[in-house]
């Protein structure tokens, strides 16, 4: 049985999509941070590690469409508490359910 893994992008989209701009906004504050995360690199936040694994725009005869998947881990203990992916144009659909903070896809560049 082979193992499971996530999809390749194509090399276009590898080459150019590189950074995806995420909005992290703190409940008790209600400050919102955008951050530029690089895919396949982690980024630490308060008590949080996001980890972007892949990034996919929408051709252009397509709907407009932002996707990132990514994985969101609570820093001190490693809990897994999202694996999945976030739609720009939908962040209610698949969000990170946290009582400090929201985390949703702002654009990318």
């Amino acid at each position: 049985r082979p193992p499971r893994s996530t999809p390749k992008p194509s090399s276009a989209a590898s080459d150019v999509y590189k950074r995806q701009i995420i909005s992290i906004l703190n409940k008790i504050t209600a400050n919102v941070l955008q951050v530029k995360l690089h895919l396949k690199e982690n980024y630490f936040h308060d008590e949080l590690r996001i980890y972007p694994i892949y990034c996919k725009i929408n051709d252009p005869d397509e709907r407009p469409e932002v996707s990132v998947y990514l994985n969101i881990y609570d820093k001190k203990n490693n809990d897994k508490l999202f694996a999945g992916w976030m739609l720009k144009t939908l962040p209610s659909v698949s969000s990170l359910e946290h009582p400090l903070y929201d985390i949703w896809i702002y654009d990318w560049t």
